[in-house]
């Protein structure tokens, strides 16, 4: 939802995700030559995951891909998505693929002028979420242990990179001020606020992430930031704060049980670690065959 509302800026553009950045430079690949890393792209971005990509990845020049150097095998798939949107004008692009988190460093290196936004979200608003996929844990306790990892990257950027080059913003505070939060992060990387990247038909996303994101496409919408007091059992929220200690509280959350809440008995140990298992068999078919409805229905579009 972020990237969309930052890519619908006049001089900006929002990319598909592009996990093939990083994936890329595995097994040695970076330091192959231009030929070999150009032959490790077009592999990955074969896959149906890089639908939004592929228009652009076909206006590319083989040699011009099998001569550059890596930042510069990337820079003309940027360049070329660009052109087929019609934003050649662009100042700047957001590049809001989740795994971004894992690798601010290595993304560092390879654009020094790159800065980052590490976008928090309420723990229990996250694991409300979560529960309804077909993908990650499925129950609170998981959920807790699988919020923290993932934050754990985030919060150690911030650390090591410092606030110039991360900027922390809480996806709450984005729901109840777009436009305050928007003109920060836009003041924080030295560009104009534009009035336009609340316009939500200028908010568009490209079809591979709004069949998996539905809700990002409309926009903020502040309700959705305690849905999850009416969706998680007050069993649930206390599994979850046991699980995570003080980290709702540091992140400024106010928490219901706070200190006083009670971990996960031998019992529901047992019982949560049953239904891991049984959701997660039934959820892998689930998860294929999703794909596969989605690898056809962007093929059709």
């Amino acid at each position: 939802m972020l990237g969309s509302l930052l890519g619908a800026h006049p001089r900006g553009v929002s990319l598909p995700e592009s996990q093939f950045k990083v994936e890329a430079m595995r097994g040695g690949v970076i330091d192959a030559s231009a030929k070999t890393r150009a032959h490790r792209l077009r592999h990955l971005l074969r896959s149906h995951r890089f639908t939004g990509w592929h228009q652009a990845f076909s206006k590319v020049k083989a040699e011009d891909l099998e001569e550059a150097s890596y930042r510069q095998q990337i820079d003309l798939l940027v360049s070329a998505y660009i052109a087929t949107i019609g934003k050649e004008d662009a100042d700047f692009v957001v590049d809001d693929t989740p795994s971004n988190k894992n690798f601010f460093l290595t993304l560092s290196e390879l654009y020094p002028e790159a800065r980052f936004i590490h976008i928090i979200r309420d723990g229990r608003a996250v694991a409300n979420s979560v529960l309804q996929r077909d993908w990650g844990p499925n129950t609170s306790l998981l959920a807790a242990y699988w919020w923290q990892y993932h934050l754990a990257h985030g919060l150690a950027a911030e650390k090591s990179l410092g606030p110039e080059r991360v900027l922390r913003v809480r996806y709450e505070d984005v729901l109840d001020d777009p436009q305050g939060e928007l003109a920060k992060i836009c003041s924080w990387h030295g560009i104009e606020y534009s009035e336009r990247m609340l316009e939500p038909v200028a908010n568009t996303l490209d079809v591979r992430a709004a069949a998996f994101n539905p809700l990002a496409k409309r926009g903020p919408q502040p309700e959705r930031a305690h849905a999850w007091r009416d969706t998680l059992s007050s069993r649930q929220v206390e599994v979850f704060e046991s699980a995570t200690g003080d980290m709702l509280s540091y992140l400024g959350y106010e928490t219901h049980f706070g200190a006083g809440a009670r971990s996960a008995s031998k019992r529901e140990l047992v019982l949560a670690g049953a239904k891991e298992l049984i959701k997660g068999a039934i959820n892998i078919p689930l998860y294929y065959f999703r794909r596969q409805w989605l690898k056809h229905r962007v093929a059709s579009e």
